[in-house]
Formats: structure tokens, sequence, C-alpha cells
């Protein structure tokens, strides 16, 4: 699959403009703004999964962001909680330990035994192109809403101090 992003060189050299600080929380608030909408579309795959009954999975799909300060980028990642939970089943009297994250990538990928029910790749497939649009969108108003605050001297929605 091929993207083309236009003014990506415009932006970059914006993002040098401003405060590094400021550059990296817009940057990861736009890979937020983008992230959410392929965990939106993934759980609405795992939503009409029919060999996934408890909807504890769906529940469990969120996106987090982890900065990386040695590279000094920002990646956001979409996947699944490591929480665990009890689930009672209907007819059982005995509640069953369940952790999302530990059976994931079988339904995802599949087994030996169980044929693969992909729901994370087709979303990223599905919602691409919306995502990246999102993506530029969050970051162009944050970079120019930054902008104008050091045109005016007032002080960072990010840090809360004058921006110097």
């Amino acid at each position: 699959m091929a993207v083309n992003v236009r003014g990506a060189k415009e932006l970059e050299s914006l993002l040098k403009q401003i405060p590094e600080r400021v550059a990296k929380n817009v940057t990861v608030n736009g890979l937020r703004a983008g992230a959410r909408i392929i965990a939106k579309q993934a759980r609405a795959n795992v939503r009409t999964n029919p060999s996934i009954d408890s909807g504890l999975l769906e529940k469990n799909i969120t996106s987090r962001a982890r900065r990386r300060s040695k590279q000094g980028s920002a990646v956001v990642a979409v996947g699944v909680a490591r929480v665990t939970a009890m689930i009672v089943r209907k007819g059982e009297k005995k509640a069953t330990k369940a952790t999302p994250s530990r059976y994931a990538h079988f339904t995802e990928f599949g087994t030996k035994t169980m044929p693969a029910e992909p729901w994370l790749r087709p979303a990223l497939d599905e919602k691409a192109v919306e995502a990246i649009a999102k993506i530029g969108e969050f970051m162009g108003r944050g970079v120019e809403r930054e902008a104008k605050k050091l045109a005016s001297g007032k002080t960072s929605f990010v840090t809360g101090k004058r921006i110097r």
C-alpha cells in the first residue's frame, strides 16, 4: 500500500522552528488521533467476528503513546491492553480468568488447529488513508496554534510556560 503525503517537508520545517517539547507533543497528539481511528475500526472488526464471543478483546483494544527519547521520535501503538478479567459463562458455576493480550495474536494470525481471523490488519488497510489525513489535520492545527502563540509571546498550551 502506497500513501502519498503532501506538505511533509513544510511541516517538518515548521516543527523545527517551534520549541522541541512543543513539537513532540503536537506530533504525539496527531499520531494519537490517527491511532484512535484504527483502534475504532479494529473494535468494529472484532465485534463482527462470530468466533469471539466474550467481548473482552473488543473492550481492551487501545492506542497508547510511547516516547523514545534516545531516538527523538514518537510512537503510538494500537494493540490489546494487558488486563485480566473474570468471565462467567452461561451454565457454568465458576468464573474463569481471561487476558485478551494472551490470545489476541492467535485470533489475528491463527494456529495449526485454528484458522486466522484477522481484525487488526484489515482495520489498518481500511482506515490508513483516513488516519493519515487526521494526523495531518491535528498536526497542522497544533503547529498553527503554537506558531500564533510563539508570535504573540503567550504561553504554550502544552507546557504552560512562556515560549522563548
